[in-house]
C-alpha cells in the first residue's frame, strides 16, 4: 500500500519534494498546503504516491510532526512513568497500563497510527530550541 508525500510545483514546470512521508493522502495534501502558503518559491503544490516509509503524521493542533520526535517523546514518558512506578509514586489504572502496552507496541512498528486518541499522552510541547524542523 502506497504512502504520500508533498511536491511542490517551482518554476520552469519543476516539481520539488522533500523528506516527508505520510500515511494518507489528506495529511500530505495539508502539510503542503500549509508550507505553499509560507513559501515564496513554488507556484503550486500536490501529492504523489510513494512507497518511502512514513516519516510524519499531521495534527490540527501541531501541524507536521516527526515520527521520530514522537518516538523520542513516548520513549522519555515510558522511562519516566516507569521511574515513578518504581519508586511508588504511580500506581497506574488499567487504562494507564493499555495506553502504555499500546505505545511500546506502536513503537516498534512505524506504520501504526501513533496519532490515533488512545496512543495520545499528554506530553509537554519542546522549547523553541529543542523543536525539530
Amino acid at each position: 500500500m502506497p504512502n504520500f508525500k508533498p511536491v511542490w510545483f517551482l518554476a520552469k514546470g519543476e516539481r520539488g519534494t522533500n523528506s516527508q512521508v505520510f500515511a494518507t493522502r489528506q495529511e500530505a495534501n495539508d502539510s503542503a498546503a500549509a508550507r505553499f502558503m509560507v513559501w515564496t518559491a513554488p507556484t503550486g503544490y500536490d501529492v504523489e504516491e510513494t512507497m518511502a516509509p512514513v516519516t510524519y503524521f499531521r495534527t490540527p493542533e501541531r501541524g507536521d510532526v516527526s515520527y521520530a520526535w514522537q518516538m523520542s517523546m513516548y520513549k522519555d514518558n515510558l522511562i519516566d512513568d516507569m521511574e515513578m512506578l518504581r519508586s511508588g509514586e504511580w500506581e497506574p489504572d488499567d487504562d494507564s497500563i493499555d495506553a502504555h502496552i499500546d505505545t511500546i507496541i506502536a513503537l516498534h512498528d512505524r506504520r501504526k497510527n501513533l496519532h490515533t486518541p488512545r496512543l495520545l499522552m499528554p506530553m509537554p510541547m519542546p522549547k523553541p530550541e529543542e523543536s525539530e524542523s
